[in-house]
């Protein structure tokens, strides 16, 4: 983001170093598909939605795509699904081939925000209408932009860190440098731990960017850490749950599981398992469907004429541009339970087998 952000509240030893050293791609697609477009016809009215995203090598972003397609699907709208590998040279030019086709409207999802604007451009000479989603394309002309409330992930996370870990040594491990998403969850940290920081409580031994949110770099920067720190880490603070994996792994080599707390965001099975077995502290979630469904509602409502509801505008360099916050909550050991029977996220019987 181009300005500071003060955010308000919201309210297994697991041996997979060849999971962290493949990029976390968690149960589903890979490389050689996410490039390849699909079109939805389950109701040709003859209006589309072009969703650009950048990656489906996670878990995470298949289920935004399964999400916007059946909202798009209940609304008459078909979809257009482009994914470009974490490159935002490609992603700009899938999104420019969405816009030649002739999609009637755009939710980009950026893997660069400030290089996305190019698409942005496009489309607008197009007059196609473009949703920002999940992180704010910055300097263009959006007209809507649907995203978790990242500030208040940062922030629930460092708030249960320091009451279970005042003191000590602490890691952020954040995402890509170039996206809002990691740039605002990190500040939410910071803004808690910056007092402790402060007074000498809490040596911050390193907070790093990893390009395209990559595990196997989130890995080297605790291995890293635990050899400065002859192994004294108290809190590890990730981005998302990719990162957890890597410093369970690293965790998990030097008898700190379950000693060190360690936060992410996602609520990966394999992290609700490491949560319930009192491996892992937290991770936050957001609901992504409703998420999904804010997105397609505003580019539905734009290509219609309508006027979009909005709870909270940001200004993005280029105008004060309305849009959706979503709530985020921390999901620990004592609210799994209630929290898969409530929310269907992840099979009860899986994560507590």
């Amino acid at each position: 983001m181009s300005e500071k952000i003060k955010f308000k509240k919201s309210e297994l030893s697991y041996p997979r170093r060849k999971f962290i050293r493949q990029a976390a791609i968690v149960g589903l697609a890979g490389p050689a598909l996410i490039a390849n477009s699909k079109l939805n016809t389950a109701n040709a009215n003859g209006k589309t939605i072009g969703f650009s995203l950048g990656t489906l090598a996670q878990r995470r972003w298949q289920i935004d795509r399964r999400f916007v397609e059946k909202r798009a699907s209940e609304l008459g709208f078909k979809t257009v699904v482009q994914a470009a590998q974490d490159d935002e040279r490609l992603q700009v030019s899938q999104a420019e081939n969405l816009i030649a086709q002739g999609v009637d409207a755009l939710i980009l999802s950026p893997v660069n925000v400030e290089t996305a604007a190019a698409a942005v451009v496009t489309a607008k000479q197009a007059g196609v209408p473009v949703v920002s989603y999940n992180s704010i394309v910055m300097g263009a002309d959006i007209d809507y932009w649907v995203a978790r409330d990242n500030g208040s992930v940062g922030i629930l996370q460092a708030e249960k860190a320091v009451a279970a870990k005042p003191k000590g040594n602490y890691l952020i491990i954040s995402g890509e440098g170039g996206v809002d998403v990691a740039q605002e969850k990190t500040a939410g940290n910071l803004q808690v731990l910056q007092p402790f920081i402060d007074r000498g409580d809490i040596n911050l031994v390193s907070q790093e960017y990893h390009r395209a949110w990559d595990p196997a770099r989130g890995l080297a920067q605790v291995e890293n850490a635990l050899t400065r720190t002859n192994n004294k880490i108290d809190a590890i603070l990730c981005n998302y749950d990719g990162f957890v994996l890597s410093a369970l792994e690293a965790l998990g080599e030097v008898g700190l599981l379950g000693k060190t707390f360690l936060a992410g965001e996602d609520v990966f099975e394999e992290v609700a398992k490491g949560i319930v077995a009192g491996k892992i502290a937290m991770s936050v979630y957001t609901d992504l469907e409703e998420m999904a469904t804010k997105a397609v509602d505003a580019a539905v409502a734009l290509v219609r004429g309508n006027r979009v509801k909005s709870n909270y505008s940001i200004n993005n360099g280029f105008a004060n541009i309305p849009g959706s916050r979503i709530g985020t909550i921390a999901v620990n050991k004592e609210n799994m339970r209630k929290f898969l029977q409530d929310t269907g996220w992840l099979d009860i019987e899986n994560v507590y087998g």
